[in-house]
């Protein structure tokens, strides 16, 4: 069995703005098997190949991340990882700006 878990997880808008948190290729699978016909564009098919292909192990795990991430990016629904400053950072400083 292929490992076809992520990274890291990707989340994306749902519904009424509601996170939903994408850990692996299946997962990404059922979110797109959830989307309507008529959001099933040429960028939604090359998408779901990548992530069917990575399931048949004829593409990377990574591959098919990347895709769904410009997908949902696209889309506006992809909610961007934010990057924190590392402590060290913070610790002797002040707080403000």
């Amino acid at each position: 069995m292929l490992d076809t878990a992520f990274a890291s997880p990707i989340v994306v808008l749902v519904g009424m703005g509601f996170p939903l948190e994408i850990k692996g290729v299946m997962d990404a699978v059922r979110y797109m098997d959830g989307q309507p016909a008529q959001s099933r564009d040429e960028a939604f098919h090359a998408t779901y190949g990548a992530c069917r292909d990575a399931l048949e192990g004829n593409a990377s795990v990574a591959e098919a991340r990347d895709v769904l991430c410009a997908l949902a990016r696209r889309r506006g629904v992809l909610v961007e990882e934010r990057r924190s400053r590392p402590a060290s950072a913070v610790a002797g400083g002040s707080l403000a700006a």
